[in-house]
């Protein structure tokens, strides 16, 4: 995962060391000595992260970092906090002002890589989706909606830990510090039927539970369920940093260490659910006005005239930023007999059950589009060569595997040839050839003898 990160910091021995740690996960550093030095340089180059020290002159961490969440073309890149201060107030008053993590020196490569990929993740599905609501507003399909206005109303909390006690402690904090509703449970299995059964806007879970429950697997079990994909996921670890970062691998949208302060708790919570509240609006916004000019009215999916206007805002943003991404496309092989032999009604299911298994099978940042007839594009962004190629093959094998049935119950296989094309921001690529490329290396799966991928030469 490729992103451009400002380190600010007034100790050129601080910014090197960051920028030794960071550049060996082959991230593009940039540097500011101060907080001023710090606005101009994200005004200019747009970072993707922003690790700001809180001792500074001219400008202090704290003020650099409430001018930059007040305004909303930087609100939402992510912000560290840096500091060598252990007080636990300093670091609230961090949270308070907009940051949406810190880091205490001297700092554990470990933590600080995880911390992150974690808030890269989050920051470049909100990249996505405002393409998206741009491409929307480009023939005048997107609202004009305030993403940046505060959301009022109870907020739905599952608190699970291992003791009635220390529930009742952050329940109680909770509630009468925040418009919060909490549901308390210590078991498990109780906690996922829970989930099941209900709606919920967060989870906390502490790492043990009562009769031998994991908090981990907890979090996997949660995140297995589509509808808990998007919910915030707060994890309490008492078994150190380890257990912690790998919360964060099984879904967890943030972590804190046993013993915590109580507020501390409360202010990750409603970062947490801030930027999940901007998100939901976002995606609610964008499918809402979508629906009628570019959504195929069969499948659900994004239709060619959204494409259109999507794919070269892609382009662009891999040639200015240097993050590529793959254009598959999908077509389902020999589909005319389909049609023929069982009927156009049936293919239809077809078309519809390959769009929910398309849809399964991708991450929400990548676009699917009903591109004609029985053929798909599909455009995967920030990738490589290699997960490409798995996500192609996961692609394949998920529409042959498993036959589709007809309306009376008979099982029919159906496999798909798809020809990828792999960009790796070379600018000047224009569309036109993109799609050229990938239609040829379709053609070319196609005459090998169908069901695989190919990729573009």
């Amino acid at each position: 995962m490729s992103a451009k990160i400002l380190v600010v910091d007034d100790q050129a021995a601080n910014r090197f060391l960051l920028k030794s740690l960071l550049q060996k996960e082959f991230y593009t550093i940039l540097t500011a000595n101060d907080g001023v030095e710090a606005i101009d340089v994200v005004t200019n180059e747009m970072p993707d992260l922003i690790f700001l020290d809180i001792e500074m002159p001219r400008k202090d961490g704290f003020e650099t970092c409430k001018e930059l969440k007040a305004n909303p073309l930087t609100r939402h890149i992510p912000i560290i906090i840096v500091t060598a201060c252990q007080k636990q107030i300093q670091r609230n008053q961090g949270l308070e002002v907009g940051a949406d993590d810190y880091l205490i020196k001297p700092i554990d490569p470990r933590v600080l890589i995880a911390r992150v990929r974690n808030l890269l993740r989050v920051k470049f599905l909100l990249t996505e989706l405002q393409l998206r609501y741009d491409a929307a507003e480009s023939f005048g399909a997107a609202g004009n909606v305030d993403f940046f206005e505060t959301e009022t109303g109870t907020k739905n909390i599952l608190l699970v830990t291992a003791t009635e006690e220390t529930s009742q402690q952050v329940k109680s904090y909770l509630m009468s510090h925040g418009d919060f509703s909490v549901t308390i449970s210590h078991n498990e299995e109780q906690a996922y039927q829970l989930t099941v059964d209900h709606a919920y806007d967060a989870f906390i879970i502490y790492e043990n539970l009562e009769e031998d429950g994991i908090g981990l697997r907890l979090i996997a079990r949660i995140r297995s369920e589509w509808k808990n994909r998007n919910l915030v996921i707060l994890f309490a670890s008492q078994d150190g940093v380890n257990t912690a970062l790998r919360s964060l691998e099984l879904g967890a949208s943030d972590y804190l260490i046993i013993p915590f302060d109580d507020k501390e708790l409360k202010l990750r919570l409603q970062t947490q659910l801030t930027k999940m509240n901007y998100i939901n609006k976002l995606r609610g916004e964008v499918e809402t006005q979508l629906k009628l000019s570019v959504i195929d009215p069969l499948t659900d999916l994004h239709n060619r005239r959204y494409f259109d206007q999507y794919l070269p805002k892609i382009i662009e943003r891999a040639a200015t930023d240097k993050r590529p991404f793959a254009l598959m496309t999908l077509d389902l092989d020999k589909f005319k007999l389909i049609n023929d032999e069982y009927g156009h009604e049936f293919g239809d299911i077809v078309l519809v059950e390959t769009a929910r298994r398309l849809r399964e099978n991708l991450r929400a940042a990548d676009l699917i589009v009903r591109y004609g007839g029985e053929e798909f594009v599909i455009v995967t962004p920030d990738v490589n060569m290699e997960l490409a190629e798995q996500i192609a093959e996961r692609l394949r094998f998920c529409i042959h595997s498993t036959p589709f049935e007809t309306l009376n119950g008979e099982s029919v296989k159906v496999s798909t040839s798809i020809g990828v094309t792999f960009e790796n921001s070379a600018g000047s690529t224009k569309i036109d050839e993109i799609l050229k490329a990938s239609d040829k290396a379709l053609y070319l799966a196609k005459s090998k003898g169908r069901n695989q991928v190919v990729f573009a030469a």
